[in-house]
């Protein structure tokens, strides 16, 4: 799913400017089938209000709505024009000044150079006829002329996070095990969690029951040594104010969710580990591990897969990219994995330690939209 962005709306709350800032609001209401977005809207506020608002809500937007209603009338050289209301005047230059991306609705009326330096940084800019609002026509151009706007605002929109690292070192064990250990290194730019999950998988006939999200993560913090028999998930961070939360659902399958909160903007680095049973089937001759990475922004992958050495494979581990979504039904007859073997390629080295063959793997460039797959 992709993930919303957020849209701050600024607007005169005055009974008279109703009807413009319905009709800019009634389009962005009809986009957001097509384009995601959480509004995160403007409140009446009294001036010792303004500062922190500014600097709170709007600080963990994308995008900043400016609907600018004309409010006083002022006799000029040109004739009579309005000026803007000034809390959004206030509220535009505070976005701009944070490098928020802002899209501006100026009502017919209202000269440019009233906006003063908003005008001068050159916002996207759309102007408003109070007469042609409401109307079915004029609701159609503005919907047309705001989507072409809103798309590449959307588009340009930097990441929440951005892992300047991930890296994965996997352990395979020979009854069958799974141990994951993944390093990030993660540069955040909101407050946004971020989400991480993997999937358990039956023993023996499959009838027993799974342990939740958050047993796993007590299994984790209470067992000093958990694999490579228990499943388990454990967390740390250079933050100490960062924290895993276990997502418990009910009915969930066997895959388990957690999200990672690390407090706010900033740089961070945090482990989490995981470990299940049954990871996969030692007896068959070719079995993968997917790095589910194609959804996130990532600058850098290195790898480390440990084969243990009592672990007898047919051939030697090699990676490939996937598409994602192309190993979501488990590629139950081997179809994608005979498929890609003629295409991957051999990790960068290989190093001998007196448990595990230990192959490495380093990516500079990733390909967006694109999943690791190790073959082993």
């Amino acid at each position: 799913m992709p993930i919303a962005t957020k849209i701050y709306f600024s607007h005169s709350f005055h009974d008279e400017d109703k009807k413009v800032v319905d009709a800019v609001r009634d389009v962005f209401d009809e986009i957001r089938r097509t384009i995601p977005f959480d509004n995160v809207d403007t409140v009446v506020s009294t001036s010792e209000q303004l500062f922190n608002r500014l600097l709170g809500p709007m600080r963990e937007v994308d995008i900043v709505v400016c609907i600018f209603t004309t409010r006083h009338r002022v006799a000029g050289t040109n004739g009579a024009s309005f000026t803007a209301p000034p809390y959004v005047v206030s509220e535009a230059a505070a976005a701009l000044t944070q490098g928020k991306r802002v899209l501006v609705f100026v009502e017919k009326g209202i000269p440019r150079q009233e906006l003063g330096f908003i005008d001068a940084y050159n916002p996207q800019w759309q102007e408003i006829d109070r007469e042609r609002c409401g109307t079915v026509t004029y609701h159609r151009e503005l919907r047309r002329s705001v989507e072409e706007s809103l798309k590449s605002l959307v588009r340009d929109r930097p990441p929440s996070f951005t892992f300047e690292l991930y890296e994965a070192q996997i352990g395979i064990y020979p009854n069958g095990y799974i141990l994951a250990n993944q390093r990030l290194d993660v540069r955040v730019l909101s407050r946004e969690s971020i989400r991480h999950s993997y999937q358990l998988y039956p023993e023996g006939d499959g009838s027993e029951t799974f342990h939740t999200a958050s047993e796993l993560y007590d299994i984790g913090t209470s067992d000093p040594c958990p694999f490579p028999i228990k499943p388990f998930t454990a967390f740390a961070s250079s933050n100490q104010a960062a924290k895993l939360v276990p997502i418990d659902k009910p009915n969930a399958g066997p895959v388990r969710e957690y999200k990672i909160e690390l407090g706010g903007p900033g740089n961070y680095h945090y482990e989490w580990l995981w470990g299940t049973p049954s990871g996969f089937k030692p007896e068959r001759p070719r079995e993968w591990y997917l790095l589910a990475i194609s959804q996130r922004a990532v600058e850098r992958v290195r790898i480390v897969f440990r084969i243990h050495r009592q672990l007898r494979r047919a051939s030697e581990p090699k990676w490939t990219q996937v598409t994602a979504g192309r190993m979501d039904d488990g590629d139950p007859d081997d179809v994608v994995v005979k498929s890609l073997e003629s295409e991957a390629e051999q990790f960068d080295s290989v190093r001998q330690n007196p448990f595990f063959s230990c192959h490495e793997l380093t990516l500079n460039q990733i390909r967006r939209g694109y999943d690791l797959l190790l073959l082993f």
